[in-house]
């Protein structure tokens, strides 16, 4: 018999943190999100994309002035990992702001967020409501953990941290519109 080293994590769940943004961040982001361009949200599947997806995203490039973005959300992964205890070493990939409008019923359907390639090094996923959540319908975050549905808190400035490998969706805004920044962090490919 081959052994191999006992080393325990908790692959399943998710983590919150609350009150992760002040309104005055929500400020600085909104001026600066006015400088880049709205593109439709995409997905590597080969369905009709509304099918999937219907969201509008900008990418938030880490140059100087989003610095202290990606350091935020930086300490938001390792506040989460906490939990989970995965080897993380970078984040290289742009982060995600993203509207889901009720006028095309916004949506995100189940999928996972690790995938082939360079989407195969992603272990944490991140999402931070930035909605209030008095204004939209609909359009909530449910994560699937292992056969039960979980519904992410529906707060302002919350962030929810949770496995790339999970099912989770984001289900069709049916009033207002649903406003989040979503993230990734990675280590090594599963091996």
């Amino acid at each position: 018999m081959i052994l191999f080293e006992n080393s325990y994590n908790k692959p399943i769940g998710i983590a919150t943190i609350s009150k992760f943004f002040q309104e005055y961040e929500l400020n600085d982001l909104n001026n600066g999100l006015q400088h880049i361009e709205f593109e439709d949200g995409k997905t590597g599947g080969k369905k009709e994309i509304s099918k999937i997806r219907d969201s509008k995203i900008k990418w938030i490039p880490p140059s100087p002035p989003w610095l202290w973005l990606y350091n935020k959300l930086q300490t938001g992964f390792i506040q989460g990992n906490s939990k989970f205890k995965f080897d993380l070493v970078h984040i290289n990939e742009f982060i995600q702001y993203t509207e889901y409008h009720s006028s095309s019923q916004g949506h995100y359907d189940w999928h996972l967020d690790l995938g082939n390639d360079s989407l195969s090094t992603r272990k944490l996923s991140m999402s931070i409501l930035l909605s209030d959540p008095n204004e939209f319908e609909g359009g909530d975050l449910e994560i699937n953990l292992g056969g039960k549905i979980e519904k992410a808190p529906r707060e302002q400035f919350g962030c929810v941290v949770f496995p790339s490998f999970l099912l989770h969706r984001v289900s069709p805004v049916t009033k207002g519109i649903r406003k989040s920044l979503v993230l990734w962090v990675g280590g090594s490919t599963f091996k």
